[in-house]
């Protein structure tokens, strides 16, 4: 349990290694009977990775509990939607608020913590962050384990599409769109 009231904080540079662990760890148990053995480590190699321009961007959060990272989340304005496909890997140019949705990237929370609202509490951090910047629209790619979690969070999907991670492996995701007006 967590013993404070959670407040999420901008994610830094340090925190990278406990935010990859996390990811892992989170990914692997939300995977089980929904993503056979070969694509849920694929999902935790290369889905799990930190990206520093989120970092840098200052769009990126993680919430501690007791010094330990217990939860992790960004948003993004630019077009790069998650990490760990040779499509995504080059896309670092900027979306146009108003034009363009701003991306909801990485949101993990450490099992053991789980159905505690702290994924919820971080998305609207980013949520509120994307208004302020002029984003009306935000759109993620969801792995399928994540896809209720950002439905009660009112993303409407557009379909299970395969994406193809750096080893060749093809995972099912969907992605999923929310207007903010």
């Amino acid at each position: 349990m967590i013993s404070s009231p959670p407040t999420p904080r901008l994610a830094t540079i340090d925190d990278i290694g406990r935010m990859r662990d996390l990811m892992r760890r989170a990914i692997l148990r939300l995977s089980e009977g929904i993503y056979n053995e070969v694509q849920a480590k694929a999902a935790a190699e290369y889905l799990c990775v930190p990206d520093p321009a989120l970092i840098e961007d200052e769009t990126s959060y993680v919430i501690e509990s007791d010094g330990q990272l217990v939860a992790v989340g960004a948003w993004s304005t630019r077009q790069k939607l998650y990490s760990g496909s040779e499509d995504q890997e080059f896309l670092t140019e900027r979306v146009i608020p108003g034009l363009d949705a701003a991306r909801l990237r990485a949101f993990f929370v450490e099992p053991s913590h789980s159905n505690q609202g702290l994924g919820r509490l971080l998305y609207k951090t980013c949520e509120e962050a994307a208004i302020m910047m002029g984003f009306t629209d935000l759109e993620l790619v969801a792995t399928l384990p994540g896809i209720p979690f950002y439905e009660k969070l009112g993303f409407t999907g557009m379909g299970v599409v395969d994406i193809e991670l750096l080893d060749g492996t093809m995972l099912p995701c969907q992605p999923m769109q929310k207007s903010l007006f």
